[in-house]
């Protein structure tokens, strides 16, 4: 595995860092969970967090998702610069993401 990118946390409030890996086809994300305080219950239990798409626009994604009846557990929102996330209901309990880093 390669590390692709580490995200200070510091302006969440979080102590940490994320680190997002590459496994070959797929990328891993390594999060502290006290990034996700506060979070809705379904989105703050630890071990598999989600599965992420990632979106050129995060925002539209959502509408276009939304006008065909898919449930947002939390809609669009920044939680660092440049970030945008959306975490939305993919079914079995799993939570699903849309993400987009400039």
């Amino acid at each position: 595995m390669t590390v692709l990118n580490r995200l200070d946390l510091s302006s969440m409030g979080v102590e940490g860092e994320a680190v997002f890996l590459d496994a070959g086809a797929v990328q891993l994300e390594l999060i502290p969970t006290a990034a996700f305080a506060g979070a809705p219950e379904r989105l703050s239990r630890p071990g598999v967090h989600h599965l992420s798409f990632q979106s050129d626009n995060v925002a539209l994604e959502q509408e276009v998702l939304q006008s065909q009846g898919v449930n947002f557990i939390k809609e669009a929102f920044s939680p660092l610069p440049g970030m945008t996330l959306a975490f939305f209901d993919g079914g079995d309990g799993i939570n699903l993401q849309l993400f987009h880093q400039e």
